[in-house]
């Protein structure tokens, strides 16, 4: 469940990081809050959230599909056999 969070919260934060860099590269304080106007942040916020619908659009579209039906854990002549897909 963690991973379903971070990833598209990854995405949205790349364009937050690659404008901090493109601020460091030109000697600007990315820390100074009057470096993020809203002219600014705005375009920045929407980019994130297109990446990050995009991530979970492509990431449900790709993800493996089993058709086959869940063997959950069960023991074996004595040893447990661990749950899989069929």
């Amino acid at each position: 469940m963690i991973r379903a969070l971070t990833e598209p919260l990854a995405f949205f934060l790349v364009p937050f990081a690659l404008y901090a860099c493109v601020m460091l590269a030109q000697l600007i304080n990315p820390l100074l809050i009057d470096n993020w106007t809203r002219r600014v942040v705005v375009p920045l916020t929407l980019a994130g959230l297109l990446l990050a619908a995009g991530s979970l659009v492509i990431l449900g579209v790709m993800a493996p599909r089993h058709t086959g039906g869940y063997v959950p854990a069960h023991e074996e002549n004595g040893r447990i056999v661990p749950g899989h897909m069929e």
